[in-house]
């Protein structure tokens, strides 16, 4: 799934990625250039079990922290995130 974050509104983004948190089957999660999405949000996203990619590249709200404590609290067992 592609989330196209071409809104500037922070607030669209948050409920867009609480909406797809709840997508518990979703194995693959493109956020290119999502540059609203913070490691609030991304951490939103540890109830997505099947996720096995996860594509973070130019969100540049999220950090190394995000990521990590992202990785700590999922239960996705092969999760592969891009963050470059």
């Amino acid at each position: 799934m592609v989330l196209g974050c071409v809104s500037r509104t922070t607030t669209l983004v948050k409920k867009a990625v609480i909406a797809v948190s709840g997508l518990t089957a979703l194995t693959s999660l493109n956020l290119f250039n999502c540059y609203t999405i913070t490691n609030e949000g991304v951490l939103t996203l540890s109830s997505l079990s099947a996720l096995t990619h996860l594509d973070l590249r130019r969100c540049n709200k999220t950090t190394a922290a995000g990521v990590h404590a992202l990785r700590s609290s999922t239960t996705a067992p092969s999760l592969r995130i891009l963050t470059q």
